[in-house]
């Protein structure tokens, strides 16, 4: 007979869980909406033409930390395989249809904010080889390109996700057999098909072991390309020593803001479709601590983003002087001397 208590997480750990979220959720709420604006007013004239991919970067997980941060809050409920939905959505009854609605959007969020960070390392590449093509190409073009994959990502995502999920009344059998199990079906919860053998769970599979790795195959690939280009350009005198050295900053520089939330959001998803097949004790706790990694994502692609350029360092100590009465010499207005110019005075 299955213990449930062996499975189940602390009682101590789910309340420091959930208050973790609650409070990152917030600060990323503050952190978001500042790195968006300084992004949007500060970015060096050298990257402007990226501006808008860091900018849907950061948006997308904006989304991601107000959908899973602070109105979901997912817990996981394994060996049930289902995971329950606290914050603000917990506090409502809910249909079970509109919790499985908001699972596959917390998802389908999840992975778009993974599409949003190849964008800058995808038209990098495409400024390096084609240059002219790049430049004279509207932007409304270019933003029509992305919306549209945005769209047909979502799409399938959505398909996927959402058509493998099943009905929490799919475990009342089981719960009926194991009576020492202590959780309570809710709508507030979703689940998978314990049977990974099912179409169900294969399509649930695919997500995370599909999808992942190819959206980090296509990144270190895209980065690949990026660096062999420039060298190329280098070796044959196509570009100075100066504009070569500027040229890899940039690059550097967006393949920094690719990978960071790529990683943060990819290991730890991983990790919570590892332990949801191999289930043992901790597969719960696995799954909770690689959420909250993955809700640190946000506040860490901001402090990312903020030091990345000297404008972005030198507006955010601007901004802290500002809030902090800080100046650069307090002093300054001490001894303030005022000088007369006496060269209105005819000359003698």
């Amino acid at each position: 007979m299955i213990d449930w208590t062996t499975y189940r997480i602390d009682r101590v750990f789910q309340d420091i869980y959930l208050y973790f979220l609650t409070t990152i959720g917030i600060i990323n709420l503050f952190a978001s909406g500042f790195t968006m604006f300084i992004v949007a007013t500060k970015t060096p004239a050298e990257t402007k033409k990226y501006k808008v991919f860091l900018l849907n970067i950061l948006m997308w997980s904006l989304i991601v930390n107000i959908a899973q941060g602070l109105l979901t809050q997912f817990e996981a409920h394994w060996p049930l395989q289902c995971f329950e939905m606290h914050g603000l959505v917990g506090r409502f009854d809910v249909s079970q249809t509109t919790t499985d609605v908001l699972a596959t959007f917390v998802t389908v969020v999840y992975s778009n904010m993974a599409v949003a960070a190849l964008w800058p390392l995808f038209f990098r590449h495409v400024h390096l080889v084609y240059p002219n093509v790049a430049r004279r190409a509207p932007s409304w073009i270019k933003a029509a390109y992305c919306v549209f994959m945005h769209v047909f990502h979502s799409v399938l995502v959505a398909y996927v996700f959402y058509n493998s999920l099943v009905s929490p009344k799919y475990y009342e059998d089981m719960l009926a057999a194991y009576p020492n199990m202590k959780p309570v079906l809710s709508l507030q919860m979703f689940c998978f098909h314990p049977d990974l053998t099912s179409p169900q769970r294969r399509l649930a599979i695919y997500c995370p072991f599909v999808a992942i790795p190819l959206d980090a195959a296509i990144a270190i690939t895209l980065l690949a390309l990026c660096i062999h280009v420039l060298r190329k350009q280098r070796r044959t005198a196509q570009i100075s020593q100066n504009t070569y050295k500027l040229q890899k900053k940039i690059t550097r520089n967006l393949s920094i803001i690719t990978f960071v939330p790529l990683l943060m959001f990819a290991v730890p998803f991983m990790a919570i479709f590892g332990a949801s097949i191999i289930v043992h004790e901790y597969s719960n706790y696995v799954m909770t601590t690689a959420e909250l990694v993955m809700c640190i994502h946000d506040l860490v692609a901001c402090i990312v983003t903020l030091t990345m350029y000297s404008a972005y360092r030198n507006a955010v100590k601007e901004y802290a002087r500002r809030l902090f009465f800080f100046s650069k010499n307090p002093w300054s207005h001490a001894d303030t001397v005022i000088v007369i110019s006496d060269s209105h005075k005819k000359k003698g």
